[in-house]
């Protein structure tokens, strides 16, 4: 050792020898540079709170939310407990699979209001799995209000999106996490974070451009991945999932937040009764301690929902969903009806309806596949039900009738006079003509320089057995194939919306999706 090594080093020496010293600097200046340019140059980093590395059902829901042309009349929310007879209904009434993940309405239940009111509906779900009381209020208060705002909104409750025991926090799901990127929550945060660390880490993502970003840095990370797959395995397309059932099952049960195109289906139901599944283990698991505070935490939020409609000038139908009396039985005795008069008794304060479907003689075992959650068969169901009540009660009837538009009968019906009645034949002589060029197969120019010739009402009442080269007869040759593993074929409609028809072999109809917009653009990075 020589005596230079004994003479003590200066100050700064002695910290820039320090890891965490300099780590701490390093730390420091990015969050500097970082800050600055996302605050002054935004343009440099491209920072989206809509980007997110795993697409989780909320994720899909909010990027076609925001690719609708005009705001729906009727949104549906609620957990999976609305989301099973969303899709399943739907499987059954349009006879074809249902691609869950841009599966986004009800058709069934806008033909039932249809045939009933005599008006026009355009419904839009944000029903989404585990979705709380306060992800629903989250939704709602970010996405909801202004232009796109709903006439009505039918949402569908049950005890568990009030209590929990699997659930920390209202902030703890995946769709409340995101809406927080997407929407100012902070109003709400004494109620949202229960916990001392969950706060802390709230708070320092408010102080820190880093860690608030994470989520992007993440994105970024994937983006660049993806387009290295691009780049050197010569893949197109990295958004549609083409595994094996099972391979895309084990997925889905360990990582149900990350989700694509085609990873999961829901498919029109056989002939045989559907099974059931009592999965009473993971419900004693829910309702095994009663949290007061959780519960009354989400009654608030509730109650913030029901204040926003009001403000919002939006009608709020709630609707008390089926249960099962195996599942009921599980419930703490007192629970169930102590969730019923409070929710009862928020409606009733803010001119909210309440419609109660949970009866075991209208919803017997068999419209069940599970404890809590209806079948396919239910799912038509359970909108036939509801289409009912609307319809029956005076005052969801009326606001109903409210949320449509006038159907073009309706419109037209007794304003046609003897003085135009020579033209409204010949407008009906042309109709005549345009249908016999539609039916010589789509080869006549007239055609092409209208509109396109394939309908969705043709579509949907395909046969069973129905190919491929059914819909090409019809319609002609595809619009484009966006698939990667299968063929998804595109076909634009008459109405100006677009079909996809998914097929391993060019021959088997697998299912059939409709989107407004055109869907080349639909699995776009």
């Amino acid at each position: 050792m020589t005596a230079e090594d004994d003479k003590p080093k200066p100050l700064v020496k002695k910290l820039l020898s320090s890891y965490v010293i300099c780590a701490a600097i390093l730390f420091v200046g990015l969050e500097a540079v970082g800050s600055a340019l996302n605050t002054y140059a935004p343009q440099t980093l491209a920072l989206s709170p809509y980007t997110s590395a795993n697409r989780s059902w909320v994720w899909w829901n909010v990027r076609d939310f925001g690719r609708l042309t005009a705001a729906p009349d009727i949104v549906l929310l609620g957990s999976s407990l609305m989301m099973a007879p969303l899709h399943g209904g739907d499987a059954v009434h349009l006879n074809s699979a249902q691609n869950v993940p841009l599966h986004h309405k009800s058709q069934l239940l806008e033909d039932l209001l249809q045939e009933k009111f005599r008006r026009n509906y355009h419904t839009f779900a944000f029903a989404l799995g585990g979705e709380m009381v306060s992800d629903a209020w989250a939704i709602s208060d970010t996405l909801l209000k202004g232009e796109r705002k709903p006439k009505v909104i039918i949402y569908g409750v049950a005890p568990r999106d009030f209590m929990d025991s699997a659930l920390p926090s209202a902030a703890s799901t995946e769709v409340y996490k995101y809406m927080s990127r997407i929407g100012d929550l902070s109003a709400v945060d004494k109620d949202a974070y229960s916990s001392f660390w969950q706060q802390g880490e709230n708070a320092l993502s408010k102080i820190s451009f880093t860690y608030k970003h994470r989520p992007d840095f993440l994105y970024i990370q994937h983006r660049w991945a993806k387009e290295l797959f691009r780049k050197l395995l010569g893949y197109k397309e990295l958004e549609l999932v083409n595994s094996p059932y099972h391979v895309r099952k084990q997925a889905f049960s360990e990582l149900p937040e990350d989700n694509g195109p085609g990873s999961l289906f829901v498919d029109p139901p056989g002939p045989a009764q559907e099974p059931y599944e009592a999965n009473l283990d993971e419900y004693r698991f829910r309702y095994r301690k009663i949290n007061l505070k959780q519960f009354n935490t989400q009654l608030a939020f509730l109650e913030r929902l029901l204040v926003l409609s009001e403000k919002e000038n939006i009608r709020i139908v709630l609707v008390n969903m089926p249960l099962t009396e195996d599942n009921m039985g599980l419930m703490p005795p007192g629970f169930y009806q102590n969730y019923l008069d409070k929710v009862t008794a928020l409606t009733t304060s803010h001119k909210a309806l309440l419609l109660n479907l949970n009866d075991p003689k209208i919803f017997p075992q068999k419209y069940f596949t599970d404890s809590v959650h209806l079948n396919t068969r239910g799912g038509e169901h359970f909108f036939q039900v509801l289409a009912d009540r609307l319809k029956a009660d005076p005052e969801t009837a009326a606001i109903i009738s409210q949320a449509g538009s006038t159907t073009e009968n309706e419109a037209t019906e007794g304003k046609a006079t003897e003085a135009n009645a020579s033209q409204e034949k010949t407008v009906n002589t042309k109709n005549k003509v345009s249908t016999t060029i539609e039916n010589t197969g789509g080869q006549a120019s007239l055609a092409k320089k209208t509109q396109p010739i394939l309908s969705r009402k043709f579509l949907e009442c395909l046969p069973k057995d129905a190919t491929v080269d059914d819909i090409i007869k019809k319609a002609g040759q595809h619009h484009g194939d966006i698939g990667s593993g299968i063929h998804i074929l595109t076909f634009p409609l008459a109405d100006g919306t677009w079909a996809l028809v998914g097929t391993a072999d060019m021959k088997s109809i697998m299912y059939i999706h409709y989107q407004l917009l055109e869907p080349k653009s639909g699995f776009e990075k």
